[in-house]
């Protein structure tokens, strides 16, 4: 098998010498190359250009008679294309393993590289190459010692409202690092260097997203994610009559990058599609205005309605998590202008409160996520107070990195999910109620669900643990868990 696989590594070279002739350009020709497909989305020149994908091509073409290599050449490219845009994205961060240590060792696929060369080079930008140097690097991938090319380019925008968006914050200037199989010139790996981040300093306040999800049991959940500013910010929320932060029951909270509401409360549907104006002011008394149009209340527990700003939103960036549909957030003067109407004082919203609400079982609670019959629920009675059991679960969960959909300890509902795997293909989510039996009693009832992704990208029921297995994996961490409070 390794004699097989040494051959097709000769022959895979040899047909790169004479058949790309890439070599013969120089490594910074050809970077200068490969960035320009990536900014002109040219796949079949990206596809030609990588050094992993002509190694899997190769062992592909040579399993097969010639008479089907450029059928399955296009086929192969046409697989490639799609899993940039389908398969599980990592966040940009994981994405990006800083250059040297590690990154020259794993070769895990060039996706991710790809994906983030895209997000860097759509928004106009200058670069240029500014330093190169041959060094040897051994490829996880093929086992061997290879002879490669590295070379640095500098990467600048010439404005904040032309800059792609990292971890919260706009890119002023980095430097790229791109790592090149030295006998074919073919790209393997690149980064971008951590200490060559040059961030604009300056921000003017924008709303830069805007999500929306809903559900019967309670109401919608209104996120505002802005960039710039100084904290702490205030908003005010003007969809169709009402004003949203003043809804009777709503609550507001305010971070360092959003502000959040939780209507509690129905809007009917006459009333949809709802067209909303939000005005974020941030201490300084700077604001922001955007218009978003909400088509319908309902979402499920399991997505959202999202909006993403220009320029991010004609680039693919910037999306909230959970999005099932997503439009433009406008930002317009128009807008601006109808935003600076909008009355502070109380308005016929106050008269929309919630309802009386409805008997909450796990049943109601997950009727909306996918698969819900599937899985089963479990439960158990334990002699401890609400309030123990209660923080308990909430400091598992949260120890655990799971994220909290819903956390709402009046009605003594939980609901979170997780996302694990090195490429986030396994998701787990959790529905939990607490019933209050006594002062030194409650019954925890839990469904635990489970999804896995194919290799098409697509979500689909994860059945190694059977239909109660995480129900019961559950409620085994909690006993242990309550078991060590207790003793403590």
């Amino acid at each position: 098998m390794m004699k097989k696989l040494f051959i097709l590594i000769i022959a895979f070279l040899f047909i790169s010498d004479v058949g790309y002739g890439l070599a013969a350009s120089g490594p910074e020709r050809q970077v200068e190359k490969f960035l320009t497909a990536i900014q002109k989305k040219d796949f079949k020149t990206i596809f030609d250009m990588t050094y992993y994908y002509q190694m899997e091509l190769a062992q592909i073409k040579s399993n097969n008679p010639k008479a089907l290599q450029q059928k399955l050449t296009t086929e192969y490219y046409e697989s490639k294309k799609n899993a940039l845009f389908t398969e599980k994205k990592e966040s940009f961060t994981d994405a990006w393993i800083r250059f040297g240590g590690e990154v020259f060792g794993t070769s895990t696929g060039p996706v991710e590289n790809i994906r983030e060369l895209m997000v860097l080079l759509t928004p106009p930008n200058k670069w240029k190459v500014i330093e190169s140097k041959r060094e040897k690097q051994h490829d996880a991938w093929s086992g061997r010692e290879l002879d490669v090319s590295v070379v640095y380019v500098s990467l600048s925008y010439k404005s904040v409202e032309e800059s792609p968006l990292i971890s919260s914050k706009l890119l002023k200037e980095a430097i790229l690092g791109f790592v090149l199989d030295a006998k074919t010139g073919l790209y393997m790996r690149s980064s971008r260097i951590g200490k060559g981040d040059v961030y604009w300093d300056k921000v003017p306040l924008r709303i830069f997203n805007v999500s929306w999800n809903a559900d019967a049991l309670f109401g919608g959940f209104l996120n505002i994610k802005v960039i710039g500013g100084l904290p702490p910010f205030h908003s005010d929320t003007k969809c169709g009559e009402w004003i949203i932060e003043k809804l009777k029951g709503a609550n507001v909270e305010s971070s360092n990058e959003s502000v959040s509401i939780n209507l509690r409360a129905r809007i009917e549907d006459k009333y949809f599609p709802l067209q909303c104006v939000v005005r974020i002011v941030d201490k300084s008394g700077q604001s922001a205005t955007a218009a978003f149009t909400v088509p319908e209340m309902f979402t499920g527990l399991t997505g959202r309605f999202c909006w993403v700003a220009n320029p991010w939103y004609q680039w693919g960036q910037g999306m909230p998590e959970d999005c099932s549909r997503i439009f433009e957030l406008r930002t317009d003067t128009q807008i601006q202008t109808k935003a600076s109407t909008i009355p502070l004082a109380e308005s016929p919203s106050t008269q929309l409160s919630p309802g009386p609400p409805e008997k909450i079982t796990i049943a109601s609670l997950t009727k909306d996520i996918p698969d819900a019959n599937y899985f089963r629920e479990r439960e158990e009675t334990f002699n401890v107070s609400f309030n123990d059991a209660w923080d308990t679960i909430t400091t598992y969960l949260a120890k655990e990195k799971f994220k909290f959909r819903t956390s709402d300890r009046e009605r003594r509902i939980i609901i979170t999910d997780i996302q694990l795997g090195k490429f986030g293909n396994l998701k787990k989510q959790y529905a939990v109620s607490i019933e209050k039996l006594s002062e030194t009693s409650i019954k925890i009832t839990v469904k635990g669900f489970a999804w896995d992704q194919n290799a098409r990208g697509q979500w689909q029921t994860f059945t190694t643990l059977g239909r109660d297995g995480l129900s019961n994996e559950f409620l085994k961490k909690i006993r242990k868990e309550l078991q060590t409070k207790l003793e403590d």
